[in-house]
This record gives structure tokens, C-alpha cells and sequence, in this order.
């Protein structure tokens, strides 16, 4: 066990977006995380902030970053009081900044629910988790403005700014009701490039969020494959002469996580600066550059053992004599061959991933309901076989996946313009991590005090938590 010693201008945010109360693995992640110190904690809906509020508690305060601004179905078909009707559960995302909408966000907020029942019972405020609610991508209610008018060449902006204004008064009068305690934005276009029709001016945040004073936080992403536009930004925030600008806190979101179209588009697969640990020994996939041999020796006694060779014997011995299989034999043979087949198209397809993500998508979308569908269960020897190829293959997708990746950093690619030779010593993970604390190093001043900076990390396995901490530790 270790201390974790925060550095002087950075913190790391455990961010449990996407995570859910109910997982097991991720309540381990987040006990983890508040046992070695860290007390910033991001969410994006009711379930991840339940994970957060049912396994930290008042002995430890916590911050929480909560971006609202996304929901499934149609905003009309909400009722007055936000109530879902039938037609609202089309799974559709959609996005609103509209200020009914951000106030149900609000008190739906288990943290918010928390503290209104607190209040109630007399407790004081010293003890009160630190709610800091962020619009989520206002760039698209700018879109959407933009696109409305008569003619978007000659686009006013003001129309938007009415509603990012109103939005942001919304904010602000929940915290002068101690609903939250400040407000920030949460948006991928702050790091877009100009030309880019979601990008969103700092200037235009800067002069809309200077009207409120619960106007605290920044959140975008950074790393070092989508730094053209981040990084500028980031120094921009920090060397400004202007209060209400170097007096933000900066969180930086995907440190690992670098998608081509900014994390705009839809459907887009991200470039994950990951390694991972290969099963049965095999050590980080940085240090190995083929397949892993155990994963050969699973894959040919997987093939070996569902060949069913004493069928096809059987069965060409009868078809001689006119007979056929059982229906049991029938059964098995035409199991084996689907088995087989699968087999090997994952087998082909092991160097060719580019992401886990569509090797687990895969899994999901054809193996798994093949075999399902075709199999009430396999004799203990088969499931065996079986289960060491999946666990061997899964160790074989990640070490072509790390490989692909350093190979593309290193080679460029992707859309965008990098070329990092990253050592086989470093792990992709730590190379992420300490790029960022380099630049945190390198472009603030000794002499100035500056905004804070917070390096928010998706951390769902307590295994992930420990290991960033020590990362960003040292």
C-alpha cells in the first residue's frame, strides 16, 4: 500500500461516467480510489453518482463533477415536472441546455438529494460534499441555433448566448440556494479547431460565465495525440492576465483516450493509449512484439479437440453402407463445426483489431449468440478448452491492439499529425500520464499561483486506480 502525495498543480479525478452502482467490480474501483486519497470524482448521471455518493462518506468530502445537458428521448415528451411518459423511453440521445431541464437534472442529482435531506436533519456545511454541475457540450444548442436561422452564413450569436446566459443563471441560482456549490462547462469543442462547426470560443464562455459568481470549472479534453488545439488552450487559461480566466480550475478529460473526429461524430472507435497484462505470465504487451506463444498452444488444442475426427469417420464409414449418425452424433458433429468455424475467423482476425472495443463488439454481436443459441451447455473437458482459447485470445487482441497503436503513434495516422517514438519500456498508460504532468511542469510559472489542473481518469477496475496512482505519483 502507498500515500498517494498530490502534486502541487495537478489532481487526479477518478471518472465514473458510464460506471453503475450496481457492478460490483466498480464499487471496488471507487473504494479503491477514495482508501489512496483521491477526492475529485466525475459522474454523468444518476447511476454513476449513486456509485460515488454510496462509497464515499462525510469523514472524507469529495468533489464531484456532474456534466448534465444529455438525455434519452424526445424533450418534448417529457412531462411538465420531468416526468417520463411512454414515448420517452426512445433510445435516442439527445441534448438540451433549456433551464426546466437542467433544474430536474439538478434535483434528480442523488448528491443534490443527499444534501436537501441533510439540510433537513440540521447538518452543518462543513461536512458537505463540493457539487460542481458542468453544461455538457453547449456547442450543440450554439449548432442548433446556428442551423435554425433563415440564413446560418450570416449566423448571429446572439441567440445562443441568450440561451447559454439563461442557462447559466439557472446554475447560479441553485447555488445561491445551496442546492450545488459552483458551475462550469464540460465541452469537447473548446479544443475543436476554429474551422470546425462545434468548436466553442473560450472568449465565448469567458464573457457569458463572467456574469455569475459561481462560474468555477473547465472541462476538456487533452492528450498528447489531440494537443493541436487543447494544449494552446490550456496555456491560453493559465498565462492570461484576466482574473476571471486564470482563476478557473482546468479539468483534463481523456488523457488516454484520443478519438479522430474529436469526440463529435458518431459510432468512431478512440485510439486508446493502453497496455494491458497478458494472461498466464506473459508479462505488458509493450515488452512482447508477436502473439503470445501460449496463445498457439490454446488456439491448437482448441482445434484439435472440436475437429470431431472420429465422427467424420463414422459418418463417411456409414455413408458406404447407407447408415447415418445418431441424432446425439449428428448433434456434436455439427456443433464442433460451428465451434470451428468461429474459431477460426477470431483466429484470423487477431492481428487486425484496432481497438478492444471492436473485438469485444464482436464477441457481443456474433459469438457469444451463436454459441448461446446453439448449446444448452458443454461437457466439463469442452467448456474447459473453450475457455482457455477465449481467455489466451482476449491476451492475444490486446497485445496487437497495444501494438497497433504505438505502431500508428510512432508511424502517424488516425487524421491527425503526431509522430512519438514511444520506448518498449514505457508503457502506453504511463507515456499518457506523464506527458500531460510534463506539460503541467514545463508551462506553468513558479511565480504564479494559476488555476489548479485536475487529470480526470476513466478507472472501472481497482486494479486501473492503483496503478494511474502510481503513475501520476511518480
Amino acid at each position: 500500500m502507498f500515500t498517494v502525495s498530490l502534486p502541487r498543480f495537478s489532481t487526479i479525478c477518478f471518472n465514473a461516467s458510464k460506471l453503475s452502482h450496481s457492478n460490483p467490480r466498480h464499487i471496488l474501483a471507487v473504494e479503491k480510489a477514495v482508501s489512496l486519497g483521491i477526492r475529485h470524482f466525475e459522474a454523468d448521471g444518476a447511476s454513476s453518482e449513486q456509485l460515488i455518493l454510496t462509497h464515499t462518506n462525510d469523514s472524507h468530502p469529495v468533489t464531484v463533477f456532474s456534466k448534465i445537458g444529455y438525455f434519452e428521448g424526445e424533450q418534448g415528451e417529457q412531462g411538465e415536472q420531468g416526468e417520463e411518459t411512454a414515448a420517452a423511453a426512445i433510445p435516442k440521445l439527445n441534448h438540451s441546455i433549456h433551464p426546466e431541464f437542467l433544474k430536474n437534472c439538478v434535483y434528480d442529482s442523488p448528491f443534490v438529494i443527499d444534501r436537501i435531506q441533510s439540510a433537513a436533519r440540521g447538518k452543518g456545511n462543513s461536512e458537505e460534499h463540493q457539487l460542481v454541475f458542468l453544461l455538457h457540450n453547449p456547442e450543440h444548442a450554439q449548432l442548433e441555433s446556428q442551423s435554425s436561422q433563415s440564413n446560418p452564413d450570416n449566423y448571429n450569436p446572439q441567440s445562443f448566448l441568450q440561451e447559454l446566459t439563461l442557462a447559466m443563471s439557472t446554475l447560479q441560482s441553485l447555488c445561491d440556494s445551496n442546492q450545488i456549490t459552483s458551475f462550469g462547462v464540460s465541452s469537447n469543442g473548446l479544443s475543436l479547431p476554429p474551422s470546425h462547426p462545434l468548436h466553442l470560443p473560450l472568449s465565448t464562455i469567458i464573457a457569458t460565465g463572467a456574469q455569475f459568481d459561481s462560474f468555477t470549472h473547465l472541462h476538456f479534453p487533452l492528450n498528447p495525440l489531440e494537443k493541436t488545439f487543447s494544449l494552446p488552450l490550456l496555456k491560453s487559461i493559465r498565462t492570461s492576465p484576466d482574473p476571471r480566466v486564470n482563476g478557473l480550475v482546468t479539468v483534463l478529460s481523456r488523457p488516454l483516450t484520443c478519438y479522430p473526429d474529436g469526440g463529435v461524430g458518431e459510432k468512431v472507435i478512440p485510439v486508446k493509449l493502453v497496455d494491458y497484462e497478458l494472461p498466464n505470465g506473459n508479462g505488458w504487451s509493450n515488452k512482447i512484439q508477436e502473439t503470445p506463444k501460449s496463445y498457439s498452444s490454446a488456439l491448437n488444442r482448441a482445434l484439435g479437440h472440436f475437429d470431431a475426427v472420429h465422427l467424420l469417420e463414422k459418418e463417411a464409414e456409414l455413408g458406404d453402407s447407407g447408415g447415418k449418425l445418431s441424432p446425439e452424433e449428428r448433434e456434436t458433429l455439427d456443433g464442433c463445426r460451428l465451434l470451428l468455424g468461429l474459431i477460426g475467423s477470431l483466429d484470423r482476425k487477431v492481428g487486425l483489431y484496432s481497438s478492444l472495443e471492436s473485438y469485444e463488439d464482436d464477441l457481443a454481436r456474433e459469438v457469444i449468440p451463436a454459441i448461446n443459441g446453439n448449446f444448452d451447455e458443454l461437457d466439463e473437458e469442452s467448456s474447459g478448452v473453450l475457455g482457455e482459447f477465449f481467455k489466451e485470445l482476449g491476451g492475444a487482441v490486446r497485445q496487437g491492439v497495444a501494438k497497433r497503436t504505438r505502431d500508428m503513434v510512432k508511424e502517424g495516422g488516425c487524421d491527425i499529425d503526431f509522430d512519438i517514438d514511444i520506448d518498449s519500456g514505457v508503457r502506453l498508460q504511463e507515456f499518457g500520464l506523464r506527458w500531460l504532468k510534463d506539460h503541467e511542469d514545463k508551462d506553468k510559472d513558479e511565480d504564479e499561483d494559476g488555476p489548479k489542473t485536475i487529470i480526470s481518469v476513466g478507472m472501472p477496475k481497482e486494479e486501473y486506480v492503483v496503478d494511474n496512482c502510481r503513475i501520476v505519483n511518480n
